[in-house]
């Protein structure tokens, strides 16, 4: 009987997983109504899809999980106490998970566990009794659910599975049909979703944070370089009346007869608050004793897409997938070219990655931007970028105002610059990160890094310099605001 007694088994879990998607699917479904509106048939049929295929996954990937325990364990006291438990606690989270997003718009993540693990957060997060005996009241339903689930298809495998009917039996016939199923719903949902992104079909990608622990597929390139697939160069249309955002709150106003001044924005990617100074950037350092220095500034995040993000945006960085997935532009760029400004945007590293072309800039027309100047180095295409903004000047309108932003990446690991700003040494020719450590103690040990990252800094500074030189000469410094900051 081990053959028919394997077979059972395998059913009972097979079916036991399939009975429990389609609870996920029932417990999971308000997030479809919490979801932003679908403003077209193909926008509604894509939620639906990746809807399915999302739960299709986390259930996949549990069975992957369980079966090896039901294949070596012939015992039938595991079957009753591993599949039960995992699935009783994928059901409890993901109905936590959907009335917390019901509430505050995100999924369960590190920081809610640190919050509800940390001594003392019973003083302040307090659920109430009513709410933890329902809670409890719904946890008790769930196990009865999973076990009696799980008894009833055991015993109706065991009555109906005789040895004659499992040697005629192709056991994997129902498993590989189901997977083949979820495989193909799994595929179009990715395909759809890497197709949208890559034509920046915001119908499609706003629903990429609705559902936990979805995963969307990004191939931009790979359809670029492999199906030769070109992206077109159009302003993307931003769809407010189907949006989960509520920004700006409340909508901004401009007011007429404002004065309009130039603005030149330009960033040293990586450059830390104590590399100002007259010793490694004496430039910057000089120009400073006629501006305002701000000292007290607080970045919006640890990395170039936060930080540049909550400076455009005013937002906290966890607004920034939101935005992306809806390519929202931000108050500050739609008050610009409101108020009729030319837009000049140059970037020694691509502008994709951060996707700064898809938020921060997403409404400028595609001429305004080059993020792909020619040069193997970041320092070859700082370099360039004094140039360009000369040429700029000097075919633009000066009838109007113009932005400018301008990121230089030479201060940005692995820390370019040319032979002659090699100023301070040791400086180390290539860095091998592997034997990098960051001690307190031993500070000659990596004196040779923080050496070559200062002599990119010194380097930035002389590209900084020539930009400033561009607005000297045109007598453009009296009606520009310039800000230079890092990220």
């Amino acid at each position: 009987m081990s053959q028919v007694s394997k077979h059972i088994r395998y059913k009972t879990l097979f079916s036991f997983l399939l009975a429990n998607y389609i609870i996920s699917l029932f417990i999971s479904y308000p997030y479809l109504s919490y979801g932003p509106s679908a403003v077209d048939f193909p926008a509604w049929g894509y939620a639906h899809l990746a809807f399915i295929s999302n739960f299709a996954i986390l259930i996949l990937v549990i069975g992957i999980f369980l079966w090896p325990f039901t294949r070596f364990i012939k015992s039938s006291i595991q079957l009753f106490t591993l599949p039960p438990l995992v699935m009783f606690l994928f059901q409890a989270l993901l109905l936590v998970d959907v009335h917390m997003y019901e509430i505050f718009r995100f999924h369960i993540n590190g920081i809610v566990i640190n919050t509800l693990t940390t001594e003392g957060a019973s003083d302040s997060v307090q659920l109430g009794k009513k709410t933890v005996i329902t809670f409890i009241m719904i946890l008790l339903f769930l196990i009865l659910l999973e076990l009696g689930s799980l008894f009833i298809l055991y015993r109706y495998f065991s009555r109906t599975l005789s040895r004659r009917f499992i040697e005629r039996l192709r056991p994997a016939r129902a498993v590989v049909v189901s997977v083949l199923l979820f495989f193909m719903i799994i595929t179009a949902d990715k395909v759809i979703f890497a197709y949208a992104n890559f034509y920046d079909m915001n119908n499609i990608t706003r629903y990429q944070k609705l559902f936990p622990l979805y995963l969307p597929l990004f191939a931009d390139k790979a359809m670029e370089k492999y199906l030769g697939m070109k992206k077109e160069n159009s302003i993307i249309d931003y769809m407010p009346k189907a949006s989960l955002l509520n920004y700006p709150s409340p909508e901004f106003k401009i007011e007429n007869n404002l004065k309009r001044v130039n603005v030149v924005w330009i960033v040293l990617d990586s450059w830390r608050f104590d590399m100002m100074n007259e010793d490694i950037t004496p430039h910057i350092n000089e120009f400073s004793k006629q501006s305002l220095v701000f000292e007290n500034h607080y970045s919006g995040g640890n990395s170039t897409r936060f930080g540049i993000f909550s400076m455009f945006y005013g937002l906290y960085g966890t607004y920034w997938h939101q935005v992306l997935a809806e390519r929202k532009s931000p108050v500050f760029m739609d008050v610009l070219q409101g108020m009729g400004y030319d837009f000049k945007i140059l970037s020694s590293t691509e502008l994709t990655y951060p996707e700064f072309r898809r938020t921060a800039f997403v409404k400028l027309p595609p001429d305004t931007i080059e993020d792909r100047l020619p040069g193997k180095s970041s320092a070859e295409r700082d370099l360039l970028m004094g140039k360009r903004f000369e040429d700029f000047l000097a075919q633009h309108d000066k009838a109007k105002p113009f932005f400018s932003f301008m990121f230089l990446d030479s201060p940005h690991a692995p820390y370019r610059y040319t032979p002659e700003f090699a100023k301070y040494r040791p400086a180390i020719e290539e860095i091998n990160y592997l034997n990098v450590k960051k001690s307190n103690s031993n500070f000659e040990a990596i004196k040779p890094v923080y050496n070559r990252y200062r002599n990119a800094v010194n380097f930035s500074d002389s590209a900084v310099e020539q930009i400033l030189t561009s607005l000297k000469k045109r007598g453009l410094l009296k009606s520009t605001i310039v800000a230079i900051t890092g990220d």
